[in-house]
């Protein structure tokens, strides 16, 4: 910094909290919502008057972060073109369950990851919380909802160590999904490729090892992953150990087509289409060689940052 510049500034910013300027919030509040809506690709909804006025009534002893969390976590549970913030959800009251939230960590199209901490235990967790909005109504919201029961189902099952872990699931106040799952340090493979650039083959080879161990225990128990891709793949320290692999977001999780039909919707095709197996896409017949596929795709993303197959359309 230019000496000048360094001796003209105060050595402390006294920035005036939330609780002192109320009348920020018409502005702030719509604003951290379209941004919030904007990150997880919804239609921006409209904050009720009434709602408006609640968030002006409030004290904010956690200031502007307070503020973003009681947004996101209403976006999260939200239906409708119209956001409503109810009281229960001020006054450090998001809650899931036993664990309440602390700081969003993630957005997506289904809904949010948050940081949370039980009420009794001391062990951070992830909460995933499914919005019932993106689960939709009818047969077809019937079919999601199955499908996402069975992720936690699914999970509970898996032991091995390269596996997240699911401490919880249960449904909100709103009628969505919530799971509680550990909380991982680290970063996806897929963020450490676009960071960093193509990994070595040595590293490749060892965290790829990793999540064979993880298939293999779902497998022997007649479960596809069914999406296994570099964003699914978590890079982590675990105790001492670095570049520990866990294995994500079973979302998509289903018994092979040998044990029982699939759950999904009628014309519906489940993962990530560069990283599917021509099986899944023709809807044959399917088991574990599948994730193998998958995972044959992401070695080569890995190796060298691009996808395997690349076509035209005529």
């Amino acid at each position: 910094m230019i000496p000048e510049l360094r001796r003209a500034l105060p050595r402390a910013l006294d920035l005036v909290p939330l609780r002192l300027r109320l009348e920020d919030l018409e502005t702030l509040a719509p604003y951290i919502l379209r941004r919030q809506a904007e990150q997880a690709g919804r239609t921006v909804p409209i904050l009720s008057a009434a709602s408006l006025e609640r968030l002006k009534n409030y004290r904010w002893p956690g200031n502007l972060r307070e503020l973003r969390n009681v947004l996101g976590f209403a976006l999260s549970t939200s239906q409708g073109p119209v956001l409503e913030i109810g009281e229960q959800l001020l006054d450090n009251n998001l809650r899931v369950g036993s664990y309440s939230l602390i700081e969003r960590l993630g957005s997506g199209g289904m809904g949010d990851v948050w940081l949370a901490r039980h009420h009794l235990l001391a062990r951070p967790a992830a909460v995933k919380v499914i919005r019932d909005a993106a689960l939709g109504g009818g047969e077809d919201g019937h079919v999601r909802r199955q499908r996402f029961a069975r992720e936690a189902q699914a999970t509970s099952e898996l032991q091995s160590p390269h596996t997240v872990q699911l401490y919880d699931f249960g449904v909100t106040d709103a009628g969505g999904f919530f799971y509680v799952m550990e909380r991982l340090r680290g970063m996806d493979l897929k963020r450490l490729v676009e960071r960093h650039g193509p990994l070595p083959p040595n590293r490749v080879v060892f965290l790829l090892k990793q999540v064979c161990l993880s298939l293999a225990e779902a497998h022997a128990l007649g479960l596809v992953h069914r999406d296994i891709k570099p964003a699914n793949l978590f890079v982590c320290r675990l105790g001492a150990e670095y570049d520990f692999v866990k294995v994500v977001d079973f979302g998509v999780v289903s018994r092979h087509a040998a044990e029982r039909p699939q759950i999904t919707t009628a014309g519906m095709i489940l993962g990530t289409p560069a990283f599917l197996a021509p099986d899944l896409v023709s809807a044959q017949r399917f088991d574990g060689r599948a994730d193998l596929y998958a995972l044959g795709c992401v070695a080569y993303w890995l190796l060298t940052g691009g996808r395997p197959s690349r076509a035209t359309m005529p």
